[in-house]
């Protein structure tokens, strides 16, 4: 009995050992049978394909054409010209529908010439007298706000302190850039400073606003720190102030004036000096 035991126990010992060495399953199918089914399994998958679009000779003509109408049109509406003033220049532009502008020292204007019989449009920093044609609406824009007019006269000063306006002749209508407006009509006048809000005013005199195209410069109660600055622009030179000046001035000069009379007249009036630092550059101080 014992003896049959160990027989058994050393045949199944022989088949373990068969099959480790093998190193292989028996399977009902051999190994190139079940690749090659992995294969055609692989190679029937269902893959999409990309459809490729194809466009007629007619539909890329138009293509063609539009892109060419929007090229052209974007071309109108932002080519630009500008003119600009330097210190010590006055200046005059044309523009296409005959109107004028013309620019004191140190002002920049910027319009669309091939855009103009669609809109009439400019921007505009500096000081200049604007003399415009009738017809569509023509539009100013400066950096506290827009004059909009139909066929008129007026004087736009539109520098980093404020924006006024002041209305000669017809009608002007003025935004902020708060959305407010008001009309204008001759001998008004209006200013918008850095609080966006507009004043208006009875302007009795525009002769003021508008003599310096005659080179005739007037201050009525203005900060004397703006006369110097004006005294620069006309004659294209630099003004050192030793001191605040917060004081208010009135008074005028004629440009052909020596600008060391010039000079001479504001200090004296004011209390103060000047010394020449330069052929360009003066330096203003209290006495």
């Amino acid at each position: 009995m014992s003896e049959n035991n160990e027989n058994k126990n050393f045949k199944n010992s022989l088949m373990e050992k068969s099959f480790f060495v093998n190193g292989r399953f028996h399977w009902k199918k051999s190994e190139n049978e079940v690749w090659s089914e992995m294969t055609e399994k692989l190679n029937n998958t269902n893959i999409k394909k990309v459809r490729k679009l194809h466009f007629s000779p007619a539909m890329i003509s138009v293509a063609a054409s539009v892109a060419v109408i929007v090229g052209i049109v974007s071309f109108m509406r932002f080519y630009s010209n500008s003119v600009y003033t330097l210190s010590g220049i006055h200046n005059t532009a044309y523009l296409p529908d005959g109107s004028m502008v013309h620019l004191n020292a140190e002002s920049e204007l910027k319009y669309y010439p091939y855009w103009w019989k669609v809109k009439r449009i400019i921007k505009f920093e500096g000081e200049g007298f604007f003399e415009v044609q009738k017809g569509k609406e023509f539009i100013v824009h400066t950096q506290y706000g827009d004059v909009e007019v139909l066929g008129t006269s007026f004087n736009v000063f539109a520098r980093q302190e404020a924006t006024k306006i002041s209305c000669v002749t017809g009608k002007v209508r003025v935004t902020s850039k708060e959305k407010e407006k008001v009309i204008l009509t001759p001998n008004m006048k209006a200013e918008i400073f850095t609080d966006r809000e507009i004043k208006l005013t009875k302007n009795n005199n525009t002769d003021y606003d508008i003599a310096w195209r005659n080179n005739n410069f007037r201050f009525e109660s203005v900060p004397l720190k703006n006369v110097f600055l004006e005294i620069e622009r006309q004659y294209g030179i630099n003004i050192e102030l030793d001191f605040s000046a917060s004081a208010i001035y009135s008074g005028n000069f004629y440009k052909e004036e020596n600008v060391e009379n010039i000079l001479n007249y504001v200090c004296s009036a004011m209390g103060l000096t000047f010394k020449k630092k330069s052929d360009k550059e003066y330096i203003i101080l209290q006495e």
